[in-house]
């Protein structure tokens, strides 16, 4: 499903990527509501996948202040008592999961991602369109690329593959650098979904550096 680039295979910095796939009935946000108040004095650089995404991303000389991983965000707006952005249920799923594990999660319409995947580098000067951010400069930063180029990465994912209210096919890649993620995570993680969406022919996986 997913290659890892070679240069992103660095032995103090195991890389884990936990995919999972499947036909959806999307829904909408409305009356979704969880309960992150156990999130206000936590310090969110303990979670192992923040602390190795930064790791990670200062190995390629990225200021992860900048460039802040997607699970970081959002914690930091919950301690900030801002709201989440709204856009479906499927994405509240994977922003919930995101939440409580601390690993960044990317969401994809499956359709819209060209021939095989790889996570790799960002080549110099190469931008795209993250959702909610504008241009993202992507110059050596992790990120998925298809054969149009990159289309997310553990800080934001694109537009040009963003899932909406008309997706039928999501893919979603959960992003675990020194942070194992076993298939029982995974489980969790469908369970979730099944509980929250119409879904059919979930398959999962996990790929490692």
């Amino acid at each position: 499903m997913i290659a890892i680039d070679e240069r992103l295979k660095i032995p103090e910095i195991p890389l884990y990527l936990g995919w999972i796939r499947g036909e959806v009935v999307m829904a909408g946000s409305e009356n979704w509501q969880r309960d992150y108040s156990f999130l206000r004095d936590m310090d969110y650089k303990n979670f192992p996948a923040i602390h190795g995404g930064r790791k990670l991303y200062r190995h390629f000389k990225k200021d992860p202040t900048r460039y802040r991983l997607s699970s970081e965000g959002m914690i930091r707006r919950i301690q900030r008592d801002k709201p989440l952005h709204a856009i479906n249920r499927l994405v509240d799923i994977m922003n919930h999961y995101s939440i409580i594990t601390g690993r960044p999660v990317g969401l994809y319409d499956f359709k819209k991602i060209r021939g095989p995947v790889e996570f790799t580098l960002g080549k110099a000067s190469e931008v795209y369109e993250g959702v909610g951010r504008g241009l993202l400069n992507i110059t050596d930063l992790p990120v998925l690329k298809d054969l149009e180029g990159p289309f997310g990465s553990p800080t934001s994912d694109s537009v040009r593959t963003a899932t909406t209210m008309e997706t039928g096919t999501f893919l979603s890649v959960v992003f675990c650098p020194m942070d194992p993620i076993g298939e029982e995570d995974l489980e969790a993680l469908k369970r979730m979904i099944e509980a929250e969406v119409s879904v059919s022919q979930l398959t999962f996986g996990i790929v490692t550096s």
